[in-house]
């Protein structure tokens, strides 16, 4: 069974007492929902929404019977699909690196009124990130094909804290993170390589993409690619590493979120007046006549 967490909503101002679509965040590669919890879902909670957050198979407290290293993208995306279908409505997506990717796929036959790519898997994989780590650490990409497992890459902090985080963040405050990462599917690498890449022709949902300037795992360019592919607007965050819901700044980022998810809804509420507008308007010519 896939774990998840609901996370209430905390009371709000009567300007802010309309009730706004809850939250679905899913995390990334070696991670788990405890990448959410110090910052984003507080912070969530607190602007007045409904957030849940999911342990994918094999990550936190959702466990995985069988070998870790066979489990796939489209696992991953079964599990989040478990997780929708108990919800009381459809939540707004907010997916962080490969967890973007696993909404970019899920957005391909499901409906769902917004997401947001966080630093996410580009359209077009992880071809670049794995041929520069294969360069620089060669001996840990040779132990991750004869072990199946991507532990290699973060088994060592100082080295988990360059691939994730900006020079900013403080030692301390990297080491804290660092520690509980975890193995990541060999199977799941596979999908972000070439396997399960996502087709953006058969989405329709509104996506927002953000990136960070000093992403190593994805640079600007691809993330603007991958903004490009869904015809959606972009923002890159000067001087923020890749997990961008714990770095500093993590402030901004929340609040940019914040501000989208706020003027979307605003723009869904003033369409929603203008055709009702429009419906009286036509019955009262009717009457007239």
């Amino acid at each position: 069974m896939i774990h998840y967490e609901y996370y209430p909503a905390l009371k709000t101002s009567k300007n802010n007492s309309q009730k706004k679509t809850p939250l679905l965040l899913t995390h990334g590669a070696w991670h788990g929902s405890w990448c959410w919890r110090e910052n984003f879902i507080p912070y969530f909670q607190k602007a007045g929404f409904d957030v849940y957050s999911i342990d994918l198979r094999g990550h936190g407290n959702s466990r995985h019977q069988g070998a870790f290293c066979r489990v796939t993208i489209q696992n991953y995306v079964q599990d989040v699909k478990e997780v929708l279908a108990k919800l009381p409505e459809p939540p707004i997506l907010i997916g962080h690196s490969m967890g973007g990717l696993v909404v970019q796929k899920i957005l391909e036959n499901t409906y769902i009124p917004k997401a947001i790519l966080l630093a996410s898997v580009p359209t077009h994989g992880v071809f670049r990130i794995t041929i520069e780590l294969m360069l620089k650490h060669p001996i840990r990409f040779l132990k991750m094909f004869a072990t199946f497992s991507l532990y290699t890459y973060v088994e060592d902090p100082k080295l988990s804290q360059e691939l994730f985080f900006s020079k900013r963040l403080s030692d301390e405050k990297a080491f804290q993170y660092t520690s509980q990462m975890q193995d990541e599917s060999f199977f799941a690498f596979l999908g972000m390589l070439f396997f399960h890449l996502p087709n953006p022709k058969k989405v329709k949902t509104p996506l927002f993409v953000i990136g960070g300037e000093k992403d190593r795992f994805f640079h600007p360019w691809e993330v603007r690619r991958t903004a490009k592919a869904y015809k959606a607007n972009f923002e890159i965050f000067p001087g923020m590493g890749h997990n961008m819901m714990l770095d500093t700044g993590w402030e901004q980022v929340a609040k940019r979120i914040y501000t989208y998810l706020s003027s979307s809804e605003e723009a869904v509420k003033t369409k929603s007046t203008l055709k009702k507008k429009s419906a009286s308007k036509k019955k009262n010519k009717k009457i007239k006549v």
